[in-house]
């Protein structure tokens, strides 16, 4: 608790402090006079965001800010014209920035975060994300085509790709962008790549392990563990066969036509890279190529569990896009569509630390249960989301509301089934729109 305790003090000091707004606002003036949406209150209710329209949950934000904060008794609102004009002199770096440098660094100084083999498991990954219907967000994002059921092409939408940075056994996520359909994910990882340790440990699916991106992280001393696809270089396209060894050792020369372009950009022209043989439980091969390479370190008997910890960040996306349904945006511009996308991150990575204290007495509860039990993510974010007056804005203890917090997660916990397996199965479209009209859940 502890933990959270100190988060939340200093959540609120950053908040409300001048050098912090002013780096995070779009123009010198904005927010310096005294007005009812003030810089922390865009912000919170940005992180408040809901499936409602955005008169109704201002018209909430402003009862509850109410019951909290002395106001001006004759003006208890604002309209949604005047919020969409406030949240312009915003900018969305201020919710990157709370994650990335308050969240994550504050999490690593004062928790006692899991590891695996002594090793910070980070998984990488990209994921589409579909933006409003308007010209600008097709200029900015570019647009993905739609087909129908004889794949025939009928349109396009604007669409983004959100890269993210995760850590998986801490369900923390370190780094993010949200780049345009149109880039490369291996180059926006490497873009975003943030400051490794020698104990960090890279995981990531078939569409990242190029030269460059491999050689990125040779460079830099970062260990990386990528599955590679059947096209992939000759070391791992042998090992998909019947008869290939476990693992092998290889060195992979950079292709001559890049040899000038990795040369000027300090990057090695060779690489030593083990490849790894993973059979699963389906039969179906997988290989991977990690700069781990001592079999007497790392058996390659572990490289199984290891890459299954990746499914750690497909469950982070769909919390993203269910449970915080980030793709129903409370805005139609550029600025409010990052503003949404960062604010959504920002509020998982601060739940996974919020809800520890809830986390690990549930744990102690364990020989009593079945089955293991985990907080409800759907209960915990309705109740942040619901607190986050009395966290962010208010002067009430944080003890007291973090205490408070802690019984509402402890509310309808989920089991935990170790082992269980769900096939994966193609759902008709009327099975999707039964699923999303009456029977899928949503926090707020």
């Amino acid at each position: 608790m502890h933990t959270a305790i100190h988060l939340m003090t200093v959540l609120k000091q950053r908040l409300n402090d001048p050098a912090f707004q002013a780096k995070h606002r779009d123009t010198a003036t904005a927010f310096t006079r005294k007005r009812l949406l003030s810089f922390e209150r865009v912000v919170v209710v940005i992180l408040q965001k809901s499936l409602t329209s955005v008169q109704l949950m201002l018209n909430d934000f402003f009862e509850r800010l109410q019951q909290t904060i002395t106001m001006l008794p004759e003006q208890k609102t604002v309209t949604a014209s005047a919020f969409t004009q406030a949240r312009q002199k915003l900018k969305h770096t201020a919710f990157d920035d709370l994650t990335t440098h308050t969240l994550v660094p504050l999490y690593y100084q004062t928790a006692s975060y899991r590891t695996w083999h002594g090793f910070r498991v980070i998984a990488l990954d990209g994921s589409m994300i579909r933006l409003p219907e308007t010209p600008a967000l097709r200029d900015a994002f570019g647009t993905m085509a739609f087909a129908n059921q004889h794949a025939e092409v009928r349109g396009t939408y604007p669409c983004g790709r959100c890269v993210v940075y995760y850590d998986v056994l801490n369900h923390l996520p370190l780094a993010s962008t949200l780049a345009p359909c149109t880039t490369s994910e291996g180059e926006d990882a490497l873009a975003l790549r943030p400051a490794f340790a020698p104990t960090d440990l890279v995981l990531c699916d078939r569409g990242f392990p190029s030269y460059e991106f491999l050689a990125t992280f040779c460079a830099a001393n970062t260990h990386v563990v990528a599955r590679c696809s059947r096209r992939s270089f000759a070391a791992a396209q042998a090992l998909f066969a019947e008869d290939a060894p476990p693992s092998r050792v290889v060195t992979i020369p950079i292709p001559r036509r890049k040899r000038a372009a990795f040369q000027a950009a300090g990057l090695p022209l060779a690489m030593t890279l083990r490849v790894v043989r993973v059979v699963l439980d389906t039969r179906e091969v997988e290989v991977l190529a990690t700069t781990l390479l001592d079999e007497a370190t790392m058996p390659t008997s572990r490289f199984k569990a290891l890459y299954g910890l990746r499914w750690g960040i497909e469950t982070f996306y769909d919390r993203l896009k269910t449970r915080l349904a980030l793709e129903h945006f409370s805005g139609t511009t550029v600025e409010a569509v990052r503003q949404d996308v960062f604010a959504t991150i920002f509020l998982s990575g601060l739940e996974s630390i919020l809800i520890q204290d809830a986390q690990q007495q549930l744990a102690d509860k364990t020989p009593q249960n079945r089955s293991p039990q985990q907080v409800n993510h759907a209960v915990a974010f309705h109740a942040i989301k619901q607190q986050a007056i009395d966290l962010l804005l208010s002067d009430r203890e944080p003890q007291t509301l973090v205490a408070h917090l802690t019984q509402l997660f402890l509310t309808n916990p989920t089991m935990v089934r170790p082992g269980r397996k769900v096939p994966r199965r193609t759902r008709a479209a009327r099975q999707l729109i039964h699923y999303y009209q009456r029977i899928k859940k949503i926090c707020l």
